[in-house]
């Protein structure tokens, strides 16, 4: 598509993926559920107690509450929220950082071709996969998330260290690198998140505090870019 539109070939990777997107958040409506308690299209009385019963005992659900704008004093109000914010940007910023620049840091290592470098830059990804479903299921299992953020960012610290000292001559260490950063920094993005919401009780104050973390915190993707 290079030169349709009178726009370059990559140019219409981020505005088809734009479009998909935005057709979703229209859809978005008739897509996302209401509480089970207000929406019993497609569950029984018995599911919807049964949904009901399981996100109590996982989230105190049952505290929602009502809105009013002291919720969002409040949530402002709460340490918490601001930690989660910080704590959230450090891991975001990491991850989009290393989304963008991860075929340029493989190219640069003089070894492969740019689709080469391109393709070689799946295989990290397939591992922090991996890393982050282990992390997910060991700490729901152990109810512990902040020792896998320390563990993980002490991982992800001697990656960039390695990255910093290995020279170019040596594209194997520094292709492991790039796995021992990525993998790392993955799984932090989904526990920060879970260790944000699990630390918030009323409904209404988890929306207000979410919405924060993850706003502040997707923001790394701009400091990142440069």
């Amino acid at each position: 598509m290079n030169g349709v539109g009178g726009k370059a070939g990559w140019s219409w990777i981020f505005i088809m993926e734009g479009i998909l997107t935005l057709l979703a958040g229209f859809a978005s409506p008739w897509l996302v559920q209401d509480w089970p308690d207000q929406n019993p299209k497609f569950l029984t009385p018995l599911e919807r107690q049964m949904v009901l019963d399981r996100l109590k005992a996982d989230t105190g659900l049952a505290s929602q509450g009502t809105f009013h704008m002291g919720v969002v004093k409040r949530a402002f109000m709460d340490w918490k929220m601001w930690t989660f914010m910080f704590a959230y940007i450090g891991v975001a910023m990491p991850i989009y950082s290393q989304s963008i620049f991860t075929p340029t840091i493989i190219a640069s290592l003089g070894k492969w071709s740019t689709p080469q470098s391109l393709l070689l830059s799946t295989p990290p990804y397939v591992f922090a996969f991996i890393t982050t479903m282990t992390t997910a299921w060991l700490s729901d299992r152990t109810g512990k998330r902040a020792i896998f953020l320390i563990f993980w960012s002490f991982m992800a610290v001697i990656g960039y260290i390695l990255l910093i000292t290995i020279p170019l001559s040596r594209p194997g260490g520094l292709y492991f690198a790039v796995f021992l950063t990525i993998g790392s920094i993955a799984p932090c993005i989904a526990t920060t998140i879970v260790f944000a919401a699990g630390n918030f009780g009323n409904h209404y104050k988890k929306a207000v505090s979410m919405g924060m973390v993850f706003s502040f915190g997707n923001s790394g993707g701009i400091v990142a870019s440069q």
